[in-house]
């Protein structure tokens, strides 16, 4: 039997004929850290909105380190992903989309 947590998604499934548009950049920071170690940044959460599916938002952690600063609301930009997967994972008793990607592609109008 196929579980939910084998199927993973490439981006082209997901858009549904739509785009990505960028709605923020944050910087993502290691979990466990210690005194010692302090924040560790590990890389940066891309959140997207989907355009194909009614402004649908999901994350997507890539392992690079972006600057983040606040966008204003009327520039909101489109973008593409390099090596972008996504799949669902159980977390609480739920399945949770998660992604990744390797780069971040910003579209110029």
């Amino acid at each position: 039997m196929l579980k939910l947590t084998d199927i993973h998604f490439d981006d082209t499934m997901i858009l549904n004929q739509g785009k990505f548009i960028l709605v923020e950049l944050v910087p993502t920071y290691q979990t466990e850290t210690t005194p010692e170690t302090g924040n560790h940044r590990i890389g940066t959460t891309a959140v997207v909105a989907l355009t194909g599916h009614r402004l649908e938002k999901i994350e997507v952690f890539l392992e690079a380190i972006i600057p983040c600063s606040p966008f204003s609301e009327l520039e909101l930009a489109e973008v593409t992903f390099s090596g972008f997967e996504g799949h669902f994972d159980w977390a609480s008793g739920e399945a949770l989309f998660k992604a990744t990607a390797k780069q971040l592609h910003l579209i110029s109008h």
